[in-house]
């Protein structure tokens, strides 16, 4: 009678200790409900937890403290290798202990262990529970039979958490994905606008001169045509009409046009004049200017680039930009040229991300991230999706000479 009770008292500890792990929790939560069951259930000395990684690979604890184990390895691999529950009384007296994977505790202490593998209803193996060192007897064929229960409830608890754990990862990952990205959206000209200034103030050490502006050609039916200043270290709010005259709508025509103020000249068309109104900025006296189209990839022209005051042409005064001074210049051009194309591409690119909500299933919004992957390759410089302008150039910033070379500049 007395043997029936305890039975019965075990089988109510067991039931309430199998709805706790039963409680969707994290990861590490359930494995302290599954460590807490087993002090409930049974006295050991030492009470392990291992999981299967993806690799197929026993780990259990972590830091300096964490182990690892191939399946069939040593006896916590064996049982996880079968399957099937292991008792071994006397474990010195097996050549599969290895004690540096098994033994807890004091070295040399451990004499039986219990390993019951966690197996799921599918046949997957998510780990193994090992007990060492029962208080209070061996390990018998009743403990097994005790535990078949609650190894697979378990299980059950393990992959349910393993499988919230990746959802919640990849859901996470998205989410991330999908800021990052809307972020860029919502600035694009801001972005642009970081990397003129870089390439501005580069160009204005280089060439020695005293200012630089880019500008951007643009259409609208309601005024036209018109250049209007992306970036320059002096700056103001004009747009440049292009039917208006001077160099910089020149410029806008694919035109490389020099002025020199003492020689009066200017390059083709030699009709085009320059014009203080439009080409120079307000309250400035221009000594000198070179104005260079930004032509794309297609050799549209989507901007110009002018370089005003060059101070070492005071040494050669007729000749401020010569064949030298002309190059480092369309190298930097080039550069202006893609960050443009990059824009005007990461703006077409970002408009599925218009979709993204907060509301948008998990494929949903996975393919929306993979859709616009092709602009994180862009902005990576890698052009592992987006293939690079044919005419892209890149330009050492850092060089004393200016080398233009086939890649997407930073």
């Amino acid at each position: 009678r007395l043997a029936a009770c305890e039975a019965h008292a075990r089988e109510v500890r067991l039931a309430r200790v199998c709805s706790i792990i039963a409680t969707l929790a994290p990861i590490g939560d359930v494995c302290d409900n599954i460590v807490a069951g087993v002090a409930e259930i049974i006295s050991v000395e030492y009470t392990r937890i291992w999981l299967v990684d993806g690799g197929g690979i026993l780990r259990t604890g972590s830091g300096c403290e964490e182990r690892q184990c191939a399946l069939g390895r040593a006896l916590v691999g064996f049982a996880g290798a079968s399957q099937i529950p292991l008792v071994v009384l006397n474990v010195r007296a097996d050549p599969r202990f290895d004690p540096s994977v098994d033994e807890s505790g004091e070295p040399g202490a451990a004499t039986s262990m219990l390993f019951m593998p966690l197996v799921g209803n599918d046949r997957r193996l998510m780990g193994v529970l090992q007990l060492q060192d029962k208080l209070d007897g061996e390990f018998s064929d009743t403990d097994v039979s005790i535990f078949v229960p609650f190894a697979q409830q378990a299980a059950m608890a393990i992959g349910h958490a393993i499988t919230e754990q990746q959802l919640h990862k990849r859901i996470s990952d998205q989410q991330l994905v999908s800021e990052f990205l809307l972020s860029i959206a919502s600035s694009p000209d801001a972005l642009l606008r970081e990397r003129l200034e870089a390439l501005v103030t580069a160009s204005q050490r280089h060439l020695q001169v005293q200012h630089v502006r880019v500008f951007e050609l643009l259409t609208s039916r309601v005024t036209g045509s018109e250049l209007r200043l992306l970036y320059g270290t002096h700056e103001d709010s004009r747009t440049v009409p292009m039917t208006s005259p001077g160099f910089l709508t020149a410029a806008a025509r694919g035109a490389t046009c020099i002025y020199v103020q003492c020689a009066h000249q200017w390059t083709t068309p030699s009709s085009v004049h320059f014009d203080a109104l439009w080409d120079a900025p307000e309250e400035l006296r221009v000594e000198s200017a070179l104005q260079l189209p930004l032509e794309g990839s297609s050799k549209q022209v989507k901007g110009v680039m002018q370089f005003l005051n060059r101070s070492a042409a005071r040494q050669d005064p007729r000749r401020p930009f010569g064949e030298e001074e002309q190059a480092t210049a369309q190298a930097f051009a080039s550069v202006a040229a893609i960050l443009l194309e990059c824009r005007a591409k990461m703006k077409r690119n970002m408009r599925s991300l218009s979709r993204v909500g907060s509301g948008h299933s998990i494929s949903t919004q996975a393919s929306t991230v993979d859709s616009s992957s092709s602009l994180v390759s862009l902005l990576n410089g890698d052009g592992s999706r987006t293939p690079r302008p044919k005419s892209s150039t890149k330009v050492d910033f850092d060089a004393p000479t200016l080398h233009a070379r086939h890649a997407l500049g930073n």
